[in-house]
Parts: structure tokens; sequence; C-alpha cells
């Protein structure tokens, strides 16, 4: 277990690791405003997350690095008030 958190030690400008990635989408998307934050690694359900989101909501989601690298990703949230 320790050797798969070894990726987010090294990389220093992360702020969240490729679990947390896709799961903090859905609260972005929903904000008001833009949120950016940096990824150890871009994954498949990152991108997947992003894509149904966009075409669920209004919202622009950019995501900056390839699969399997280091990203950031950039939503613009459409705030929603329930």
């Amino acid at each position: 277990a320790v050797a798969e958190l070894t990726p987010f030690w090294a990389d220093e400008t992360a702020a969240v690791d490729q679990y947390l990635a896709d799961q903090i989408l859905l609260p972005s998307a929903l904000a008001r405003g833009k949120t950016v934050y940096r990824t150890v690694a871009v994954t498949q359900h990152t991108l997947t997350q992003a894509d149904l989101l966009r075409r669920w909501l209004d919202v622009e989601i950019i995501i900056e690095g390839k699969e399997g690298e280091a990203g950031e990703i950039i939503v613009e949230g459409v705030g929603w008030n329930g």
C-alpha cells in the first residue's frame, strides 16, 4: 500500500491523488466559479466522469495532461442552487 502512495508524494505540485481526482469533479461542476487542481495521474475514471458531467450539465471541464501522467483539471462550475 505504501508503494502505491509514493508517486503522490513524489509530485509535490499535485493537490490530490489519482483516486480522488474524479470524485472532486461533481462538486466542482455544481459549485459556482472556477475550480483548479492538480492530480498525480489522470485516470480513465477521471476522463469518463468529466465526459459524463459535460453531457449532463452545461459545464466546462478541461483536463490538461495525458492518461497515466500528472495533470491539471479546470472546472467552470454551473452554480447549482438546488
